[in-house]
């Protein structure tokens, strides 16, 4: 069975609908803000080497989404930036643990869907439904 023109363009239309839609359910989840600040023994200027830094912005803002016992939610990563009086060094904190770099998903969500499928037998189809409930639309 062939797909013509046209309808292969309407299901990719329809695909692109799903995402968006799934993307502003996700928006709607409560936000968690954690900061993570530089550590001690990093907050020195590489070029001039002066201890003396402030604030540069509010930092680098990264979010997951991750599941808490019983709910799912966002988490806001800020992360720490320092600038240094001389200009010529910013210093940024490390960012939250990742599954895989760049993922959207936090450690505690990879978990509790490995558990619930291996462990509780409930396939991933009917994970998705009960996250789409709660308002975490996942493919």
């Amino acid at each position: 069975m062939s797909l013509s023109v046209g309808e292969k363009e309407e299901m990719e239309a329809e695909r692109q609908k799903s995402r968006e839609r799934s993307r502003e359910k996700r928006a709607e989840l409560p936000v968690m803000e954690k900061k993570i600040p530089v550590p001690e023994e990093e907050r020195v200027c590489t070029a001039c080497g002066s201890t003396t830094l402030r604030p540069l912005g509010e930092g680098e803002i990264s979010e997951q989404i991750e599941f808490v016992p019983a709910h799912t939610v966002r988490i806001r990563w800020i992360r720490e930036k320092l600038v240094c009086g001389c200009g010529d060094c910013v210093i940024t904190a490390p960012p939250p643990p990742q599954v895989r770099e760049g993922g959207q998903y936090g450690p505690g969500f990879h978990a509790e869907v490995v558990v619930s499928k291996c462990m509780n037998v409930m396939p991933l189809y009917r994970q998705a439904q009960a996250l789409k409930r709660e308002g975490c639309p996942v493919a």
